[in-house]
């Protein structure tokens, strides 16, 4: 039985009859549907039909009083097919007929629930409602009308019961002529399977059982053209492919069993030219100008290089052998060494760097002479222990090189430093003409020379003022204007104070960047804690009313970061150049319907440092100028000098930060983005971090 309903036939013949009884049910259904809503139409159009009819012979009985003949109407009516009750109510609710079918199911069983056993005329109205309660009925209403006067209404009652035993009896008609269908054409289909699929099936199987056995010569007869039949010579041709295989793995592995017998020869070459090999590395390594020294994971140094020899001043044999520490001046890597739980590819100086970069140690000759030596480490694994190679250079004279080039670089970034710092104050000095020509918009409005000519008036009439106050009609006013005139000149007074703290605020910052200059000038720089939050706020209230002229939208959006130690008057003044030419960069922005957005973001980069984006929507950079705006003289404004990048390249670079720009091209805005370490309170030293 398991077997029969995993037949694929079966499998097949079910899935049509499922397929077949959902089409079927649904057409059948629909079907039903149908037939039901034209019954119920044709039900519900023949009570109104006879609704209307009673309406209109109904007005002459009630008029003369003949309730005789209305119960013969209301009667004739009720004896009509799937009639339960007519009834005609006044419109006070009496009623003007008292004929009812007290044989009907439904009259019954309405008088049971209200107990009513005789029924007199007061008690229709309830017998009505209770009636109308009724879900299986249809229920109809029609007034009776006597020239535009309402006479009363007539209540007719249906059963659908008839219309649902007829729905009931085609549906049963429907199942036993769909299963019936269902049952022929299933056996239809699935001869029809059978034959034409499930026999060139079988063969199929058949003939993998054969391969399965290793009788890969056998073939399976090609029955039909159809999508089996392809799949029949499909499987022909994989089977003569497998025989062809077979027979190259035949030659195969007697070309393997040759090969194998030559193998032994090929080794002992291959060993002989590793040799070789070996003997020309090491004469390479003898001769290149390069220190190379190895060192196992103890730290001793197992081979050297001629180069080393000469470097320290020193043979090979008194270098291999000795701990890596020896070879440096700072005797305390030597003594750490000497430590119990001291691993050397760890803690000792020529320990792994991941990231490759060149170390500076002071070397020691043997001639007790110290010299400045740049190491590289790299790890090897050689005969299954791991090793360090360390390439050694002797870098003192380039050192000496630095110092006098650091020193013509120093002299040179002074000037630069000099420019910029003009380009800061040119910068604030803006901000102090906008300050000062609002000060002086305010004096020159000022409401002060209507209190001259107020108080010219008092002075005119000084012997009566109490008059003149009382009963002059001028002087009447007089209270009034110096109340209003007093509001006035403290709303003036306000903005003076205001716009004075603003110039206040930015001379501080002038001398904030000649205090930078003078510290430049001193070659070091002192850092200090600073929260970046209200430093970034400073900086860019310097600007405000530069926001204000523009309509330029500025969204701050500050995660909480430590406080980092920067040199405070320098991050200011890169901060606000940058936002400077943020704003500059979005005066077109009009021109393109585009509002002005300046978007100041900061977040935590990592443990060490933290970044400010400076974003703007405005001109952006082309691509073949993003190498170029931080170099010296860059510029593509019509009246810049390109002081002010190059300054704030310089000033990130001496607070051992960064800086760069991105931007998709024209018109699609740029981004400034600082990146700022955490650090710790030092002494900068400029001179030697200058940018080019």
């Amino acid at each position: 039985m398991p077997k029969l309903f995993n037949s694929l036939g079966v499998k097949f013949v079910t899935l049509v009859v499922i397929i077949l009884l959902l089409t079927l049910g649904f057409t059948s259904y629909r079907v039903i549907q149908s037939q039901k809503q034209l019954m119920t139409e044709a039900l519900d159009e023949k009570v109104k039909m006879l609704g209307r009819f009673a309406a209109l012979v109904s007005p002459e009985s009630i008029i003369s009083y003949d309730f005789s003949a209305l119960n013969r109407t209301m009667k004739d009516l009720t004896a009509q097919k799937d009639m339960v009750y007519s009834l005609v109510l006044s419109k006070n609710f009496k009623a003007l007929s008292s004929y009812v079918n007290h044989e009907d199911p439904f009259v019954i069983d309405a008088l049971k629930k209200l107990k009513i056993k005789v029924v007199r005329t007061s008690d229709w109205k309830y017998i009505i409602v209770e009636l109308r309660k009724n879900a299986e009925l249809n229920h109809y209403i029609f007034p009776v009308r006597f020239d535009g006067e309402e006479l009363g209404r007539i209540y007719l009652g249906i059963s659908r019961q008839r219309v649902d035993l007829l729905i009931n009896s085609v549906f049963f008609e429907q199942v036993v002529s769909a299963g019936s269908i269902i049952l022929f054409l299933s056996l239809c289909i699935y001869l029809a399977f059978k034959v034409n699929t499930l026999r060139p099936i079988e063969k199929l199987m058949q003939g993998s059982v054969l391969i399965a056995s290793g009788k890969l010569a056998s073939e399976i007869e090609v029955t039909s053209k159809d999508e089996l039949g392809l799949l029949t010579v499909s499987f022909n041709d994989m089977m003569s492919k497998l025989r062809m295989s077979n027979k190259i793995k035949d030659k195969i592995s007697n070309e393997l069993i040759q090969l194998n017998r030559t193998l032994e020869d090929r080794v002992r070459k291959r060993t002989e030219q590793l040799a070789d090999s070996e003997e020309r590395t090491r004469t390479i390594l003898n001769t290149v100008g390069e220190g190379i020294i190895t060192v196992n994971e103890a730290g001793l140094i197992v081979s050297a290089n001629k180069a080393v020899e000469s470097a320290f001043k020193s043979n090979k044999n008194e270098i291999i052998g000795a701990h890596s520490t020896k070879l440096l001046a700072d005797k305390s890597w030597y003594q750490a060494s000497l430590n119990q739980n001291y691993e050397d590819k760890r803690e000792g100086p020529f320990k792994l760097n991941e990231s490759k970069k060149l170390t500076e140690y002071e070397g020691l000759r043997a001639n007790q002479q110290s010299f400045i030596l740049e190491t590289l480490v790299t790890q090897v694994t050689l005969k299954g222990e791991s090793m360090r190679i360390v390439v050694l250079r002797d870098i003192s004279y380039r050192k000496e090189l630095e110092s006098r080039l650091s020193e013509a670089a120093h002299k040179s970034g002074m000037a630069d430093l000099a420019t910029g710092v003009l380009h800061n104050i040119g910068n604030i000095l803006n901000s102090v003409n906008v300050s000062g020509e609002e000060i002086l918009r305010i004096i020159r409005s000022s409401k002060v020379s209507g209190l001259v000519k107020a108080n010219a008036l008092l002075q005119e009439n000084i012997d009566n003022v109490a008059e003149y106050l009382g009963s002059d009609p001028k002087g009447r006013l007089l209270p009034g204007y110096y109340l209003k005139l007093g509001e006035q000149l403290q709303v003036e007074s306000s903005a003076i104070i205001e716009e004075t703290q603003s110039l206040s605020d930015r001379i501080t910052m002038m001398r904030e960047v000649i205090d930078s200059q003078q510290t430049y000038a001193r070659a070091g720089g002192y850092t200090e804690p600073m929260d970046l939050p209200v430093l970034i706020a400073d900086s860019v209230r310097v600007l405000q009313s530069n926001f204000e002229q523009n309509n330029v939208q500025v969204i701050k959006d500050f995660e909480q970061v430590p406080q980092c130690h920067v040199q405070k008057s320098k991050l200011s003044q890169v901060i606000t150049n940058l936002v400077k030419n943020s704003v500059e960069a979005m005066e077109r922005n009009d021109e393109f319907n585009r509002i002005k957005e300046l978007k100041i973001t900061l977040t935590r980069l990592n443990d060490d440092e933290v970044q400010l984006t400076i974003a703007d929507n405005g001109r952006g950079i082309s691509n073949d100028n993003l190498v170029n705006v931080f170099s010296h003289g860059f510029t593509t404004k019509k009246t810049g000098h390109g002081f002010g990048l190059h300054t704030c390249a310089n000033s990130m670079t001496e607070m051992k930060g960064s800086i760069r720009v991105e931007s998709e091209g024209l018109e699609q805005g740029a981004t400034f983005v600082l990146v700022i370490p955490i650090g710790t309170q030092q002494t900068v030293k400029v001179e030697q971090t200058r940018v080019a």
